[in-house]
């Protein structure tokens, strides 16, 4: 009777770790936890665009000095960053025989990725989106977006050299970002949010093994498992006999690692896109952080 008594109220005790683990993945109404983190990283790797005309008079371009606003942002599709969506507002027609089409440049310059012609509706708005057919991370290899204006038809793959528009992040910059995205440790192909995120799904996953089992045995079992899944190897309170079922990082760890948010305003000091959304980082891995301990 004692042990289904002890049974019973370590099941209860746990529906409370759940609920905190799954708020450190996805956060709350009031409060950011890595999903969000995550998606502010990516908002850090987005691109401002103002587009202009002026002086690029060639064949039939228009050469006019109006222009316009827009920003280029990398999210989530089918993978990974694997999708860029395209905003603007208040352009001006570059001619009937000539159309704007977007590309991103590789850190080297060596390849310049298509991301689609754009059609300028008649109030001078743009709203595109590319998505990589090999779910290709945008935000892996490229550093800058270049807006061209192309000749219709167009029987040249490569860009036309007319840019209406461009925007580069910082090598710094980007580098750490692309640690919170796409490339921590360096060569890897996921970074510090998404390995957050992952070593979470894992934590949640054996909280709720725990939650369901029905003797102290297995239900100690999954305990450990939370915990040394959440601390890593070198945490106070990880025991592996139980066995790990983790990276050995840890959660607490990989939270940590958000310092790379500020690492990357730092090399940006003067973008206050990189600068506004790394606090937005730093905000919300605390937070999972806090609801994983």
């Amino acid at each position: 009777m004692l042990t289904e008594t002890v049974l019973a109220t370590a099941q209860n005790s746990l529906a409370d770790i759940i609920t905190s683990l799954t708020n450190a993945k996805n956060g709350t109404t009031a409060k950011g936890g890595t999903s969000q983190a995550y998606t502010e990283a990516q908002v850090m790797a987005s691109y401002s665009l103002g587009l202009s005309l002026a002086g690029l008079e060639t064949g039939s371009v228009a050469a006019t000095a109006g222009g316009g606003d827009g920003s280029a942002l990398i999210w989530d599709n089918q993978a990974l960053s694997d999708s860029i969506s395209y905003s603007f507002t208040e352009l001006t027609s570059p001619g009937s025989d000539w159309t704007y089409e977007g590309w991103l440049i590789s850190d080297d310059g060596s390849t310049k990725l298509s991301t689609g012609v754009m059609t300028l509706k008649s109030d001078g708005s743009i709203s595109h989106m590319y998505t990589s057919p090999t779910g290709e991370n945008l935000v892996h290899r490229y550093d800058q977006v270049v807006i061209t204006v192309e000749p219709v038809p167009d029987t040249d793959p490569t860009p036309s050299g007319i840019v209406a528009g461009s925007h580069k992040i910082p090598a710094g910059a980007i580098a750490h970002i692309r640690h919170l995205l796409t490339n921590w440790p360096g060569g890897a192909d996921k970074g510090i949010l998404t390995n957050l995120k992952g070593q979470l799904d894992v934590a949640i996953l054996h909280a709720n093994l725990a939650a369901a089992s029905t003797t102290l045995d297995k239900v100690v079992q999954h305990l450990h498992h939370v915990i040394n899944i959440i601390e890593g190897a070198d945490g106070g309170n990880h025991d592996a006999s139980f066995g790990d079922p983790g990276d050995g990082i840890g959660v607490l760890a990989h939270a940590a690692d958000r310092k790379h948010a500020g690492f990357a305003a730092g090399a940006a000091a003067d973008d206050a896109v990189v600068n506004s959304h790394a606090q937005l980082v730093d905000v919300y891995g605390k937070n999972a952080s806090d609801w994983a301990t």
